[in-house]
């Protein structure tokens, strides 16, 4: 049997540890939001709405980690902009409006965007959302950074699960 050049055992150690780092950011990538020193967030899903009409999208925001953070903004494809917002009963009327400043996630705790109460509004749809249909959603916090995370679209009758 025959050894092989060291430049080429070199080679081959260098090439596992490339496919080794490359794995290892593929895995991160494909899961910002889950483990132990890191966001989750979970049932996120919006109402059916039609092409340029408004809809909302509801979440959970699960914080299992040490430190507090903050929801700073969203972003979508499927709509000319999103905002975070609030409703709340006012005098008897429920009344929206949006949030300045963003959300805080406070260290261990969750955060529910949940009907009559924090929520992300979707302005100008730039195509129907329709029950069964699912699209992407980012959700910018200050320490985690950028989150991406399917919306799954359901019913304009659709309530909070658990509700």
């Amino acid at each position: 049997m025959e050894a092989r050049p060291r430049w080429m055992r070199r080679a081959a150690v260098a090439a596992v540890a490339s496919l080794l780092l490359l794995a290892g950011c593929a895995a991160r990538a494909a899961s910002p939001a889950s483990g132990k020193n890191s966001l989750r967030l979970r049932q996120a899903w919006a109402r059916a709405a039609e092409a340029g009409q408004n809809a909302a999208v509801y979440l959970t925001i699960e914080n299992p980690t040490g430190q507090a953070d903050r929801l700073l903004d969203v972003r979508t494809d499927v709509a000319g902009r999103a905002e975070l917002h609030q409703s709340r009963m006012n005098g008897g009327v429920m009344e929206m409006q949006p949030v300045t400043g963003g959300l805080e996630v406070g260290a261990g705790k969750s955060l529910s965007l949940a009907p009559g109460g924090y929520h992300i509004m979707l302005f100008d749809l730039r195509r129907s959302l329709r029950p069964g249909d699912r699209f992407q959603l980012q959700l910018r916090f200050r320490r985690a950074g950028l989150v991406e995370v399917p919306v799954e679209v359901r019913s304009a009758a659709a309530a909070m699960p658990g509700m």
